[in-house]
Order: structure tokens, then C-alpha cells, then sequence
């Protein structure tokens, strides 16, 4: 129980926008702890794509305090 008000305060965290850096590391170790105590079920695979997502969007932010520099879009 105590997982999922965890999970809906971290939903809040990401959608008020607010050091989400913070949000994106402790919804990655979260979802670590799960797959490791959880087991291989049929949500395991789930998991494992969240836990990508959310390390994708960790490390798409760039380091803090860097400008982000990418290719811009062809006019």
C-alpha cells in the first residue's frame, strides 16, 4: 500500500514540474527496489520499461548547470 501512495505522490511531483532531476532518480531506485524484491512475473516487463523511461529522462536532462546543446531542426 505504502507503494502506490509512493508512486502517486512521485505522478504529482513529475506533473508540478519542480527539480524533476531529483523525481527521475527516485523513481528509477524505486522501481530497482521493486524489480528485486517483486520477482520475474507478468509486471516484471512493465517495470523494466518505466525503469528505462524514467533513466532515459534522467540522462536526457544533461548535467546540471550545462547548456543543452543538440542538433536544431532543419527550416
Amino acid at each position: 500500500m505504502t507503494t502506490a501512495y509512493f508512486d502517486i505522490l512521485l505522478g504529482i511531483w513529475l506533473m508540478v514540474n519542480w527539480k524533476n532531476r531529483i523525481a527521475y532518480v527516485l523513481a528509477s531506485l524505486h522501481l530497482i527496489i521493486v524489480l528485486a524484491v517483486s520477482g520475474i512475473d507478468e509486471v516484471t516487463y512493465r517495470d523494466i520499461g518505466l525503469l528505462a523511461a524514467a533513466l532515459a529522462l534522467f540522462f536526457d536532462m544533461g548535467l546540471p548547470g550545462r547548456k543543452k546543446t543538440g542538433i536544431s531542426p532543419a527550416v
